[in-house]
């Protein structure tokens, strides 16, 4: 898939913004190692130029459909303003006071924490691990840190680090398990983050992918149906590949370099558990 003309002229203003903020940066299209969008939709208006659209999200109620509230626009930075909003909206179209929003106080995954400092020097004095992967491991995960370590508890092997990335081997079973990833697009991109590194995690991917099998066989289950799938995993390609659906399972893709470049260039957004 070639990139469009629209696509290469958002690349060019976006490094040449960059040069007019941050003079010495002096970038160039060659710096931009990796690109990716997403499809956003935007509330339509007749007559009205697609820059010029608002970007906020827009509730619909038809009166002439009962029981639907569409939600149109939004994305995942106000997902939880956007969701308030429909619950009020709902309330008061059924008649009844809405209770009280928590959303805009509780804790995030990983951020419940009474002492965060206290913590995360707690937990770098104790997991044994380089100061640069601990900082890693609080940085993604926050207190959760500690249960991705409780994946090695019985198998030292999981504390290896990834190569070239400062994650380690017990990031994936947890992002199978404890995160429900079911593609190395969600792996590498929207639970460990070492996608979105200068190499994009190329030179790990060998070892994330057999890791991500064997915790798919045992999420999964033994027997025919799993070995059959595992062993589909592990066979050569044959030949010319076509792109593997943009949400293949992990245990339906081959190793190498292209399923996750594949991935990457048709990547569809989906909402990953919150930091």
């Amino acid at each position: 898939m070639g990139m469009t003309p629209r696509c290469a002229s958002a690349i060019r203003s976006i490094v040449d913004s960059t040069n007019r903020v941050i003079p010495t940066a002096q970038l160039s299209r060659a710096d931009v190692l990796w690109t990716y969008a997403g499809v956003r939709p935007l509330p339509y208006e007749p007559d009205v130029p697609e820059a010029k659209l608002t970007r906020k999200h827009v509730f619909h109620h038809d009166e002439h459909v009962r029981d639907i509230i569409s939600v149109v626009g939004g994305k995942l930075t106000t997902h939880r303003s956007l969701a308030e909003g429909a619950v009020d909206l709902i309330f008061a179209t059924l008649g009844r006071q809405a209770p009280d929003c928590r959303t805009a106080a509780e804790p995030l995954p990983g951020g419940r924490a009474g002492d965060w400092p206290r913590f995360a020097d707690g937990f770098r004095a104790g997991c044994g691990l380089p100061p640069e992967v601990a900082d890693h491991l609080l940085d993604v995960y926050g207190v959760r840190a500690a249960d991705v370590l409780g994946y090695a508890a019985d198998d030292e092997s999981q504390l290896a680090r990834l190569p070239g990335t400062n994650a380690i081997a017990a990031e994936i079973p947890f992002a199978v398990r404890g995160e429900f990833a079911t593609t190395l697009a969600d792996i590498y991109l929207r639970r460990t983050m070492i996608g979105l590194g200068a190499d994009l995690g190329m030179d790990s991917l060998e070892a994330v992918t057999g890791t991500a099998r064997e915790a798919l066989g045992v999420e999964r289950g033994a027997g025919k149906r799993g070995g059959r799938r595992l062993h589909r995993a592990r066979r050569p390609a044959r030949g010319p590949r076509r792109p593997p659906q943009r949400h293949a399972p992990i245990d339906a893709l081959g190793s190498g370099a292209q399923d996750l470049r594949l991935h990457g260039r048709h990547h569809v957004p989906v909402i990953p558990p919150v930091r």
